[in-house]
């Protein structure tokens, strides 16, 4: 079991600083007032992406001035993790496995390699079988933010699988982010809905200090929550208002040293917000915590309690009798706020 016990600095700790950071700008004022502080990424810079995302009109994606304008003019840039002993990747009984001997269909966690979506995905999974979280915690797999990204390609599909999820039931939810939008295999960020409290908060490895950078996943996590709220008919007199909900980006998740370990970065992030209610601490070793994550899956595999654990969605297309409407009500909200905050020496509030 993780030891979750806080360690306490002295004077100033969990207080709370203030910066301004101005969110009104075109793309191109964007750009010149972007101050990147990110590793590489695959295929492209965090930038690129950003740049790809705004300039391409042939895809089905919400357009820079729908997302844009949900966001107020200014928005608060607040500076606010307890430190544990020995977390399960770090314990010296797991041993190393060779990089180039991890077996079918585990490739991807060879060190020097991007972990593959199913694997992060499964492991957090088991993770919250084995803490018995299933009442509370829920995971959206990378391909649900893809979606809610789009203003109607796959709708159908998204709102069944948001129906199975019943997100409105949890605590919190785990969200697998990839930063290209379309698909083309980018850099992996953990996404964590704080159902009750009307948060969501980012914890990015690789963190990019720009004033447009996240709006678009803060925008579609928003549109996830819109579209899950109508499907679980979460009390018919309350109206989902995404203006309520705030979005912090954490200014001290722990940062990757390299350009491959985005992803053990999120499993173990998650699996610290889980187990402690804190981010992250400290960076896990590469080789080690691929080494974990492979034993998590096999041993976990190996046990006939494989069943009760949730599995990846299959898309949405089958798993439902039930048709819902291909349509959802227009989402365009306004007003949103975005804060960049630390989370040190604190419990998540």
């Amino acid at each position: 079991m993780t030891d979750c016990s806080t360690t306490r600095g002295t004077k100033g700790v969990g207080v709370e600083k203030t910066k301004k950071i101005s969110t009104s700008s075109s793309s191109s004022s964007s750009a010149n007032n972007t101050m990147d502080h990110h590793h590489s990424e695959s295929g492209a810079s965090a930038k690129q992406y950003e740049i790809d995302f705004y300039k391409d009109s042939s895809h089905d994606l919400f357009r820079p001035n729908e997302i844009q304008a949900a966001f107020q003019p200014v928005s608060d840039c607040q500076l606010v993790a307890a430190r544990v002993s020995e977390w399960p990747w770090e314990v010296g009984s797991v041993g190393l496995t060779p990089s180039l001997q991890y077996p079918s269909p585990y490739e991807s966690l060879r060190v020097g390699h991007w972990v593959e979506d199913e694997i992060l995905e499964r492991v957090m999974q088991i993770m919250i079988h084995q803490n018995q979280l299933q009442e509370v915690v829920v995971v959206l797999e990378s391909f649900v933010m893809t979606w809610g990204l789009r203003k109607s390609q796959g709708a159908d599909e998204l709102a069944k699988i948001l129906q199975e999820k019943q997100i409105f039931e949890k605590d919190l939810a785990f969200v697998l982010i990839n930063s290209d939008a379309k698909g083309h295999g980018g850099h992996w960020i953990l996404g964590v809905i704080i159902i009750p409290k009307q948060k969501i908060l980012l914890l990015d490895s690789a963190l990019v200090l720009s004033t447009t950078h996240y709006q678009k996943f803060f925008f579609g996590l928003l549109n996830i929550l819109h579209i899950a709220h109508k499907v679980q008919e979460c009390n018919n007199k309350d109206v989902f208002d995404p203006s309520q909900w705030k979005l912090f980006v954490s200014l001290d998740a722990i940062q990757q040293n390299n350009a491959y370990d985005c992803g053990p970065c999120v499993v173990c992030n998650a699996f610290s917000l889980a187990t402690c209610g804190t981010q992250l601490d400290r960076r896990p070793k590469s080789f080690l915590v691929r080494e974990w994550l492979y034993h998590t899956l096999v041993n976990f595999n190996a046990k006939q309690d494989d069943k009760r654990v949730g599995t990846r969605s299959t898309g949405g297309l089958t798993f439902l009798d039930t048709e819902l409407p291909r349509k959802n009500s227009t989402f365009a909200p306004s007003g949103l706020i975005i804060r960049f905050k630390f989370f040190q020496n604190s419990k998540l509030a």
